[in-house]
């Protein structure tokens, strides 16, 4: 089943909040002068930027029928990262929420390549 356009740009606007989460958390960590977290963040944003790139230069093609789960599943990972970066205080950020981010940013990654792959 083919996604719709209003499905496409769903799934490719989830993608893009979750990696401007992202880019928040690691600023935020970055002013914290935790580097080593922000790393780990940016790390895991830049993989998620590459499927974003990927997914765009593919938004015109037909997507499997899996596309409502993985738009829920978007959505919840997008507010868990969210949740975690609001959570990120001046003197609290630490390797764990850092971790945290992390991962929720790698499964939104997954998500995506399972858009893309098809």
């Amino acid at each position: 089943m083919a996604l719709e356009k209003s499905q496409k740009r769903s799934v490719i606007i989830a993608a893009q909040k979750a990696y401007l989460q992202g880019q928040i958390a690691e600023f935020k960590l970055r002013l914290e002068n935790a580097h080593d977290e922000a790393t780990v963040v940016w790390r895991s944003t830049f993989r998620l930027g590459g499927e974003i790139d990927i997914l765009l230069g593919r938004a015109m093609e037909e997507w499997s029928a899996k596309a409502e789960k993985t738009i829920v599943d978007l959505r919840s990972a997008t507010d868990e990262i969210t949740a975690a970066t609001a959570s990120i205080r001046r003197a609290t950020a630490d390797m764990t929420k850092a971790v945290k981010i992390a991962g929720h940013l790698d499964d939104v990654v997954l998500l995506v390549k399972k858009v893309v792959m098809g």
